[in-house]
């Protein structure tokens, strides 16, 4: 039979394995937790690296177009690939908007000593965008 002291002796020792064990779990949700996206990106070479692109390649020839009106598309590029970064691959379609308003509130004004009427519309929450 063992002693309290040896008792003891082992307790002390699986706690130190404990907190050492614990220890680790913080480091690795540490490591494994999520950074934001605005923390990765200091610069335009940042956005061109996560993309793996190539500024250098871009090259636009278009009929009639003069050199001013090039750079101008060449910098749509430059912040579509911009917004696609920020917006984690999200892309606005044409008419598309990212963000809803959660109520809708619209008001119809009649004279003639009518009331006026305020009416309350609630929309559906939008679509989770992944």
């Amino acid at each position: 039979m063992e002693t309290i002291k040896e008792l003891q002796s082992k307790l002390a020792e699986s706690e130190k394995q404990a907190s050492a064990l614990r220890k680790q779990i913080e480091d690795i949700k540490e490591a494994n937790k999520p950074k934001l996206i605005t923390d990765l990106i200091n610069g335009y070479p940042d956005i061109l690296r996560m993309l793996e692109a190539d500024e250098s390649k871009d090259v636009i020839s278009i009929d009639k177009f003069d050199e001013d009106e090039t750079k101008v598309i060449l910098e749509i590029i430059k912040k579509m690939r911009i917004c696609k970064v920020y917006n984690e691959g999200w892309l606005p379609k044409r008419g598309e908007r990212r963000y809803y308003a959660y109520y809708d509130v619209s008001s119809g004004f009649v004279f003639a000593g009518r009331i006026t009427v305020l009416r309350v519309r609630l929309r559906p929450p939008p679509p989770a965008f992944a």
